[in-house]
């Protein structure tokens, strides 16, 4: 099974931020400034003084320039085998094969607030000195995980009658044996260009200066994972019942 999903456009979480009777558009259609992050008039001057991105903030805009895809691929295929030993004697074999991946992709292009925003944020003047630690472009997040499992199972079943006097037996007995493998990547980008799929290389491991003048350190939201787990059950049971009263 293959699903393909786009997940643009506003959310209950967006509309949340609007003030109430708050227009998004002008009359001719133009994005009308909705408060976000700092006051207006502050955010403003230090466009003014060189900051690299425009800061206004408007709702109709974010929705327009989302670009999120999210794929899910499932697959289970089952096999089996039943073999009659001899009478009352039943052996069972089955495989199950179970393979998952899903993937997400979020660009958040130079028009995005949040871009504009996560790089005015990381400057700072210092001594007459712009820096910005996070470089203008698209920032790209990608999460992709899988998940894949091999299950076998072997079974003796046994139903018959045995004794003097007769006692009716019933038996199972049995041997699973399941392995799990899970791996999954998470990874941002900074300064990311979608037409030559170049990006920044930053520094992580020492912290900068951000428009509040505080240190910070930029995320670096690079994970990678590799788990396998292998289980083994056995499954004995049993029952007798005498046939005494049977006539």
């Amino acid at each position: 099974m293959l699903i393909n999903t786009r997940n643009n456009g506003m959310d209950l979480v967006d509309l949340r931020t609007l003030l109430p009777y708050q227009q998004m558009l002008g009359a001719n259609g133009e994005y009308i400034i909705q408060p976000q992050t700092f006051y207006q008039q502050d955010k403003e001057a230090l466009v003014t003084a060189g900051y690299p991105y425009n800061w206004d903030y408007n709702l109709v805009q974010e929705s327009r320039n989302k670009n999120n895809r999210a794929t899910d691929r499932s697959l289970t295929a089952v096999a089996g085998l039943t073999y009659r030993l001899f009478k009352g004697l039943v052996f069972n074999s089955s495989y199950q094969y179970e393979n998952y991946n899903s993937g997400t992709e979020i660009l958040q292009n130079e028009e995005t607030y949040f871009t504009r925003n996560t790089v005015n944020y990381s400057t700072s003047v210092r001594n007459g000195v712009m820096t910005t630690a996070i470089p203008k472009g698209s920032i790209f997040s990608t999460a992709e995980s899988k998940l894949q499992s091999h299950t076998f199972r072997n079974q003796l079943r046994y139903d018959g009658i045995l004794g003097n006097p007769l006692h009716e037996l019933s038996a199972i007995g049995g041997l699973e044996i399941r392995q799990v493998t899970s791996q999954s990547s998470n990874m941002t980008k900074y300064g990311y260009d979608p037409n030559t799929l170049q990006y920044a290389n930053l520094n992580y491991a020492n912290g900068y200066t951000n428009v509040l003048g505080n240190q910070a350190f930029i995320r670096d939201a690079t994970v990678f994972t590799d788990v396998k787990n292998r289980f083994v059950s056995v499954f004995p049971t049993q029952d007798i019942r005498s046939m005494t009263n049977i006539p």
